[in-house]
């Protein structure tokens, strides 16, 4: 199990940057993969680090055996996923 960070919050004279984008991309091309794994890797370490608030929407289309994967961690975090077939 990995160890939970310490968070430490801003110091008073440290600024807070609320960072923003929206995505809707093919995933068919390697490259275009890469990138957004990458993207989303590099949020994942702002959680894992010192980020102090996040608000996500995401859908994304995928396999079964990859939807009940993402159900179950949505889950255990208590957050409600909705599914919709295609």
């Amino acid at each position: 199990m990995k160890a939970k960070a310490v968070k430490v919050p801003p110091s008073p004279g440290q600024k807070e940057h609320q960072v923003s984008f929206s995505l809707a991309k093919s995933l068919r091309e390697d490259s275009d993969r890469d990138l957004v794994r990458n993207l989303l890797n590099q949020v994942a370490n702002a959680v894992d680090g010192d980020a102090s608030h996040i608000q996500v929407s995401l859908r994304v289309v995928v396999p079964a055996e990859a939807k009940d994967k993402i159900v179950n961690r949505a889950e255990e975090a208590g957050i409600p996923p909705s599914v919709t077939d295609l």
